[in-house]
């Protein structure tokens, strides 16, 4: 596998398919070295990419995470495991490894965990196939929301293949800078709390020898799964009233904590985003601010 490293330069990419409630959101964190060119002489933080973590966890109600320290690293797949010990378990199979890395600061051949020491790493050989199916996780109970880190992305691209439990399979290749160094990374997730999905196909698309390493993978259910943080909304998130005028706090930062707001008059309800109700009453309510461009989107949380 090459070397990545991102940590210079940081991109963001937003895919969002309103039609079918799916969002698909990428930033990565890309590395300043050559191509062809060394190993990082330490491991990047990856700031850009933890960012995107801190938004999408934003958009979930307790989610569970698994960073596969549990796992041996001198087994071999499939692998079984529980996202955070839940009832929630997974089936990982194809050309995958588990690696650990207990030396804080370094990498290998530019892959690295981004929580603990364990991580795992997808690597199609030496003479790779074009768009073939490198890794599969399959899922116990489908799932709306799941998000990731990728390290070492260096000549091939990603594309996810999502499975439903009704319907056609769908393609999503993976919006990151190729080629680049080595030792990068990035943050990736998926939303589709309209159409749940139970099984994902890793495709690395390409000919060159090139693995990547994949760690911190957090899943959300239909009832953990918020509605959109950001992008297209999807249909249901089109025609909320308008936001209050008169705010008993003010707000200015991107997601910021709970504030308490007050609606301007008895012409602009509140919205219940749990039920997808307007609200009548004149009492404060506890709302979170979850997008703060000029749709003013706001969500209730509870009376005080």
């Amino acid at each position: 596998m090459k070397t990545n490293l991102f940590t210079g330069v940081g991109l963001s990419f937003l895919l969002a398919y309103s039609a079918m409630g799916f969002e698909l959101q990428v930033r990565q964190d890309v590395s300043p070295l050559p191509v062809n060119g060394p190993e990082p002489a330490t491991r990047p933080n990856l700031p850009t990419s933890r960012s995107l973590e801190a938004d999408f966890l934003l958009g979930l109600i307790n989610p569970t995470m698994e960073s596969f320290e549990a796992l041996p690293t001198n087994g071999t797949p499939p692998f079984t495991f529980g996202f955070g010990g839940g009832a929630n378990t997974a089936t990982l199979s194809g050309s995958v490894a588990v690696w650990t890395l207990p030396l804080e600061g370094t990498t290998i051949n530019g892959t690295f965990p981004v929580h603990g020491t364990n991580y795992l790493v997808i690597y199609p050989g030496d003479h790779p196939t074009n768009n073939s199916i490198n890794a599969t996780i399959a899922f116990s109970t489908p799932v709306a929301a799941f998000g990731f880190f990728t390290t070492d992305i260096e000549k091939n691209q990603l594309k996810l293949v999502l499975h439903y439990p009704n319907g056609s399979p769908t393609e999503h290749l993976i919006p990151v800078t190729v080629p680049q160094g080595s030792g990068g990374g990035m943050f990736c997730y998926l939303r589709s709390p309209e159409k749940l999905f139970d099984k994902i196909e890793f495709c690395n698309v390409g000919t060159a020898p090139d693995g990547f390493g994949f760690d911190k993978m957090t899943i959300g259910t239909l009832a953990e799964t918020r509605p959109f943080l950001g992008g297209q909304p999807n249909q249901s998130d089109l025609n909320p009233p308008p936001a209050p005028k008169t705010m008993v706090l003010s707000w200015h930062t991107n997601y910021g904590p709970p504030w308490i707001l007050q609606k301007s008059s008895s012409m602009h309800d509140w919205w219940d985003w749990t039920n997808q109700t307007p609200v009548v009453t004149n009492d404060l309510y506890q709302v979170e601010v979850i997008c703060t461009d000029e749709t003013g989107f706001f969500r209730l949380l509870h009376r005080p």
